[in-house]
């Protein structure tokens, strides 16, 4: 069971402990920043202090975490590294997936920014090239269906419309597979 959060509630450790306990697997954390004021632009609210207590709550309780990114031109474009940074260094996120700037909601009213533009920035401000990432993901599908097979313990399939990227992290930062 997958829950996607902004965080708020994650601050009180009796929430993630009562989250813990209806079999959670995972908490995909939106994470667009390291910067109050980027946040405030992007969502509307000084959130990232928050977003760091929940982060400690949800490793206390030892509860996986996949932070989801959004991209937005002219605000948190330089950020991809450090977000990055934080991805590797903290054991408890198992992934973090960079996305375009989506326009809908209450806060769409930001300059696009394409698939492309997020795979140019990645490859200016980390280690990582086009070559690191999948063309397609027959490799992630069939990876997942082999982990599934392995552990027995079923699960989705990823979709075939994305790029992905494996790491290993180490001391010294992070080595693509």
């Amino acid at each position: 069971m997958l829950l996607f959060t902004n965080g708020k509630k994650m601050i009180d450790p009796g929430y993630v402990q009562g989250v813990k306990k209806t079999g959670l697997d995972m908490v995909i954390l939106q994470f667009d920043t390291l910067d109050e004021e980027h946040c405030q632009e992007i969502r509307g609210e000084r959130l990232v202090h928050d977003k760091f207590k929940a982060l400690n709550h949800l490793e206390q309780a030892g509860i996986p975490v996949y932070l989801f990114t959004m991209i937005v031109r002219g605000i948190n474009v330089n950020e991809i590294n450090a977000l990055l940074g934080l991805a590797t260094k903290k054991n408890l996120i198992k992934i973090i997936n960079f996305n375009p700037v989506w326009e809908m909601g209450r806060l769409g009213h930001h300059e696009e920014c394409s698939a492309s533009d997020v795979m140019n920035l990645i490859q200016e401000q980390t280690l990582l090239t086009r070559k690191d990432f999948a063309e397609s993901t027959y490799f992630s599908f069939y990876l997942f269906e082999l982990f599934n097979k392995i552990t027995c313990l079923g699960g989705r399939k990823q979709p075939m419309c994305e790029m992905r990227c494996y790491l290993i992290c180490h001391a010294h930062g992070y080595i693509s597979i």
